[in-house]
């Protein structure tokens, strides 16, 4: 792994206290709730398909491109779908981009989650899976919309466990900690697959929280 910057590093010592001290939940992320309430059940169905077909468009494009770069007629063609779909259902790209994460952290962040480091394990394989196109998100909104949606999860990871950090402002630290870090490790690491990068990341966590034991006290 390469050497972090001292912000990342500074970031990952909440990361590093977290994962030792092993907080535990049972509450899904939650992260659709907004998106499913909003519709009947007759229309939702077509709906959901749509909003498929675009997001994995838009997945294969960003693949070689930025968001910035790929326009509404890529996005539409490649879906073979017409503009008018697109916008009935999106009122632009990064509206799209926040559908799209919100399906995916309610896909992989279930109720099943254990802990805070088992949720960066879960996101790091997820990213790494799809290393091309989260890279390129991440240059656009990508990254602060991610951290936007994990917030509240984490908010109510730490609420469970009764942890004194728990708190609006320390979820939206920590979830904006994991971020950087991840995305960090997406551009600058691309030689490393997320297994490795998981194993030097515990490495860093555990010497990090043995500092900030011996020099917080």
């Amino acid at each position: 792994m390469k050497l972090m910057p001292n912000t990342l590093l500074s970031a990952l010592s909440v990361s590093a206290i977290l994962f030792i001290a092993g907080i535990k939940t049972g509450q899904s992320g939650d992260f659709m709730d907004k998106y499913t309430q909003r519709e009947t059940t007759a229309s939702s169905s077509r709906s959901e398909g749509t909003r498929e077909k675009l997001a994995e468009a838009l997945q294969r494009l960003m693949q070689r491109k930025a968001l910035s770069g790929i326009t509404i007629g890529e996005l539409t063609g490649t879906a073979s779908l017409s503009r008018k779909s697109f916008y009935y259902h999106f009122a632009d790209k990064e509206q799209l981009v926040r559908w799209m994460l919100a399906r995916d952290l309610e896909k992989i962040l279930s109720s099943s989650v254990s802990s805070a480091w088992e949720a960066l394990e879960i996101l790091c394989h997820h990213f790494g899976a799809r290393r091309e196109s989260y890279r390129n998100l991440m240059d656009g909104p990508g990254a602060k919309e991610m951290s936007r949606l994990l917030c509240p999860f984490f908010g109510r990871l730490l609420e469970k466990e009764g942890a004194a950090c728990a708190g609006d402002d320390f979820a939206r630290f920590f979830a904006s900690s994991v971020m950087m870090v991840i995305t960090w490790w997406l551009q600058d690491c691309s030689e490393e697959d997320a297994a490795a990068f998981l194993l030097d990341l515990r490495h860093h966590a555990i010497r990090l929280s043995e500092y900030c034991l011996l020099t917080l006290r």
